[in-house]
C-alpha cells in the first residue's frame, strides 16, 4: 500500500511539476481529455524524441519500465527517487533495480492520479485492476456540472478519487467512498498528492453506508455497471451483475435520501435495451414515482450485441493469450435478457415532479421523449 507522508509526497509533486509532467503528457497524446491510458508501443516512441529525464519519468512511472537504480537516480534526482520508494510509489525486485509497485502515474487537467497498470501493458502484473481508471472516468469528468459551487459532494466507488479531486476545487466538503481497500488507500494517498486533504475525506465502505443519515448538494458515481454473467470471473470495479444492476440499483435506490432538497446526482453508467430504449427505462421511471424525482437519462452511445460480444471476445482474448472463439455465456446472458443493444448513458436526478425524461441519439438525431413517471 502506498504510504502518505506529506513532506516526501510535497517534494514528489513539486518534482513532477518542474518536469512539466502534465504539460508534455497533454501535448504527446491526441487522445489525452478521452482516454486516459496511451498506446505502450506509440507511447514509448513518442517520448524517444524528449530530454533523457523526462522520458525516464515516463517511461519509470507511466509505462511501468524497470530501471537499474544507479541510472534513475543519474537521470531524475537521488532524493526523488528516495522519496518514491519510501511511500512505497517504487519497490525493488532484484537488488540495485526499481520499478512502480504495480501502480501508473496519470495526470488530468494538472491533477496527477495513481491507478493501477493497464492490463494490456507488458508491465502490467495484476489484471484484476483493484484501482480503475478508464474512459468512462473521463466522460464522467467531462460532464462533471462545473458550473456553481458546491458545499457538500459525494463520490461513490471513487476508485482512483480523481472525480473527487476535480469536484474539490468549488467544495467545502468531498466524501469519497469505496468498498476496495486498495482504491480507498490509493484514492487517500491521490488526494495528498494534489493537496486537498483538508477538502476530501476517503472512507472505505459499501456504497452510502459510510454517510448513513447524511445529505449531500451532488452525488456522483460511475459504479459498476457491465453485465456479467454468474458463471464468469470479472473484476470487481465494472462487474454488475446478471442485469447490471447489482451495484447500480442499490445506488439508485439510496439517491433520494441523500440528496438536500437542492442537490442533484450525476451518474455514468451502462445497461442493456431493446432497439427503442434502455431497460433502465422502467426502473428510472419507476424511482421517480416513488422518490418525487425528475430524472433525465441522457444516451451517449449505443452498440449492437454482436459488437459487444466481439468486445468481450477481444477481451478474453486478452486475458487468456491462446483463447479463440466467441463469449458463449455472455451471448446466453443477452439472450436471456433479450437484449438487442448496449447504452452508455448519462443519468441527471433532482427532487421534482415525478418526471422521466429520455434523451435518445443513437437514432442520428436528437430525439427527447418527456413521460410521466407511471407511463407505460
Amino acid at each position: 500500500m502506498l504510504v502518505i507522508d506529506p513532506s516526501r509526497i510535497a517534494r514528489v509533486k513539486g518534482f513532477l511539476d518542474e518536469l512539466q509532467y502534465d504539460v508534455i503528457h497533454r501535448a504527446l497524446r491526441p487522445h489525452y481529455h478521452v482516454l486516459p491510458w496511451p498506446d505502450f508501443d506509440d507511447f514509448a516512441e513518442a517520448i524517444e524524441c524528449l530530454p533523457a529525464p523526462l522520458r525516464a519519468a515516463f517511461d519509470l512511472l507511466l509505462l511501468g519500465k524497470s530501471f537499474a537504480r544507479k541510472r534513475a537516480e543519474t537521470l531524475l534526482d537521488p532524493l526523488f527517487i528516495e522519496d518514491l520508494l519510501a511511500l512505497n510509489v517504487l519497490e525493488e525486485p532484484t537488488p540495485a533495480v526499481i520499478r512502480t509497485a504495480g501502480v501508473s502515474l496519470l495526470s488530468f487537467q494538472g491533477r496527477y492520479v495513481f491507478v493501477s497498470i493497464l492490463p494490456t501493458y507488458p508491465t502490467c502484473r495484476d489484471t484484476s485492476i483493484p484501482v480503475y481508471l478508464g474512459p468512462d472516468s473521463y466522460t464522467l469528468a467531462h460532464n462533471l456540472p462545473h458550473g456553481r459551487p458546491r458545499d457538500t459532494v459525494l463520490d461513490l466507488g471513487t476508485g482512483s478519487g480523481l472525480q473527487a479531486i476535480l469536484l474539490a476545487q468549488a467544495s467545502r466538503k468531498v466524501v469519497a467512498t469505496d468498498l476496495h481497500e486498495d482504491a480507498v488507500a490509493t484514492a487517500r494517498f491521490n488526494v495528498a498528492l494534489n493537496g486537498l486533504q483538508d477538502t476530501i475525506l476517503v472512507t472505505a465502505g459499501d456504497l452510502y453506508a459510510p454517510v448513513e443519515g447524511e445529505r449531500f448538494d451532488l452525488i456522483v458515481s460511475d459504479a459498476p455497471y457491465v453485465p456479467v454473467p454468474n458463471s464468469v470471473p470479472y473484476p470487481m470495479y465494472a462487474a454488475g451483475g446478471e442485469d447490471g444492476m447489482l451495484v447500480l440499483g442499490p445506488l439508485l435506490d439510496g439517491v433520494a435520501a441523500h440528496l438536500t432538497p437542492d442537490g442533484e446526482a450525476v451518474l455514468y453508467a451502462a445497461g442493456m435495451g431493446d432497439q427503442q430504449r434502455p431497460f433502465l427505462t422502467a426502473r428510472l421511471r419507476a424511482l421517480a414515482e416513488r422518490d418525487n424525482l425528475t430524472i433525465d437519462l441522457v444516451e451517449l452511445f449505443r452498440i449492437a450485441i454482436d459488437n459487444d460480444l466481439l468486445n468481450h471476445t477481444a477481451s478474453l482474448a486478452l486475458a487468456q493469450p491462446g483463447e479463440t472463439g466467441t463469449s458463449p455465456e455472455w451471448g446466453a446472458l443477452f439472450e436471456r435478457q433479450g437484449a438487442r443493444v448496449i447504452y452508455k448513458v448519462l443519468i441527471r436526478i433532482r427532487h421534482g415532479a415525478p418526471l422521466l425524461r429520455y434523451i435518445a441519439t443513437g437514432t442520428g438525431h436528437l430525439r427527447a421523449t418527456i413521460e410521466a413517471a407511471d407511463a407505460e
